[in-house]
């Protein structure tokens, strides 16, 4: 009886001393933006990745905390941890200026790159396909004006003969005459957008995109010490172009 007493004394003690530690203590949920990409610095030291690590229990008082994703700001904040109340940190980490703007050059870049080969492209393909209808109406043209030169050799009628002589056949010259000029006006400004395109490709190519370094990347490497099998390492700086 005296050792189940003994027992049950010991069982309560632990399970008091558990929840007093439990009352000096809080549970602090990381939901950092953007989700999924944030890593944060734990105790000054620890490196760790939201996503792996979503919370972390703290004993009362203030903590600093250090937090990146790629290509933004660090977000250096201040939590204070009272014992037994459990939170939630809610931020968002903004994109550097630097990045912003290194965007911005990209973008500008890629418009020009696709403007200088684009279009001239368009300008060469729609002239080369105007020219293949206009030589398709050439064609008819001439065809007509063929058939009414044989039928004026065979027909017997001297009004017919002077209709066409003095209306059809001139009318279909002239139409000849006029497809003529607008095929070779196409065929023309085909070869010109051919040459405007193969300049506008080399001028493409001169186009280079801006390179970016992500400092704020190497200043939260700089802070961070990675736990390794061998007890853990700290980070040098490395520079990230981004194409």
């Amino acid at each position: 009886m005296v050792r189940r007493s003994s027992l049950l004394i010991t069982v309560l003690l632990i399970a008091a001393a558990a929840q007093g530690q439990a009352g000096d203590s809080a549970e602090v949920k990381f939901l950092v933006q953007p989700f999924g990409q944030v890593e944060y610095i734990l105790n000054g030291n620890e490196r760790l990745k939201e996503v792996l690590v979503p919370a972390a229990r703290f004993p009362s008082g203030d903590y600093r905390l250090y937090f990146w994703a790629p290509n933004c700001s660090i977000l250096d904040t201040t939590i204070h941890v009272a014992g037994g109340q459990d939170m939630e940190l809610r931020k968002v980490l903004k994109q550097t200026p630097e990045f912003l703007a290194y965007k911005k050059e990209s973008f500008h870049t890629g418009l020009g790159k696709a403007l200088w080969r684009g279009l001239p492209l368009i300008f060469t393909v729609g002239f080369g396909l105007k020219g293949i209808s206009d030589r398709k109406a050439h064609d008819q043209a001439f065809e007509d004006l063929h058939t009414l030169r044989d039928s004026y050799a065979t027909i017997n009628s001297p009004s017919t003969i002077a209709g066409l002589k003095g209306v059809a056949i001139p009318d279909a010259q002239a139409e000849l005459d006029a497809t003529r000029r607008r095929m070779t006006t196409s065929f023309a400004l085909c070869g010109i957008g051919a040459l405007a395109t193969v300049y506008g490709f080399i001028r493409a190519g001169k186009l280079t995109y801006p390179q970016y370094e992500d400092k704020e990347k190497v200043r939260f490497e700089g802070l961070a010490w990675v736990p390794t099998a061998n007890g853990g390492m700290y980070l040098a700086q490395i520079r990230v172009p981004i194409r």
